[in-house]
């Protein structure tokens, strides 16, 4: 792909998708956004019950009234696309959630489990990809509810 702003530099699609995240209207949702492969490969190994953080699709909230000049119009409550794109010759790490493989060409670093704080808690945090085999400083840790960690599932019926 052709770069318009540097044309010598060369663009490379890594994975195209939705952008995914926090719903706007939750207290402790996720604070930062994913890009969703469109091609997700792992089920939701989660147990039926309440303490997760849940992640939702994105949509344009551009209408006629508040339109930026220049941007395409008709995307009113569409669905957001996303892509991650690399730079020829450099290097990068992303999370991808949803997937437990790597798609061709590229080379697993590292897979975990994708976290955030719960929906409806007061505080917001970043999704992180946490280790499978997540360990703890010490068995006499306190309880002092700082920062929690739960795991991430996706909204029912997004």
């Amino acid at each position: 792909m052709n770069n318009p702003v540097h044309p010598h530099i060369i663009i490379i699609i890594l994975s195209t998708g939705q952008v995914g995240g926090g719903h706007y209207a939750h207290t402790g949702t996720s604070v930062n956004y994913v890009c969703l492969p469109n091609d997700p490969n792992i089920a939701q190994p989660l147990k039926p019950h309440c303490d997760y953080d849940l992640i939702y699709g994105a949509e344009y909230q551009i209408g006629a009234y508040n339109q930026p000049q220049g941007m395409r119009s008709g995307i009113e409550n569409r669905d957001a696309a996303c892509a991650a794109c690399l730079a020829k010759g450099k290097t990068a790490s992303i999370i991808i959630p949803a997937r437990d493989t790597c798609y061709k060409g590229w080379t697993k670093e590292y897979s975990g489990i994708l976290m955030a704080g719960k929906y409806d808690h007061s505080a917001s945090l970043e999704y992180a990809c946490v280790d499978n085999d997540a360990e703890a400083i010490s068995d006499d840790s306190k309880d002092e509810n700082g920062i929690l960690f739960y795991p991430v599932k996706q909204s029912a019926g997004h």
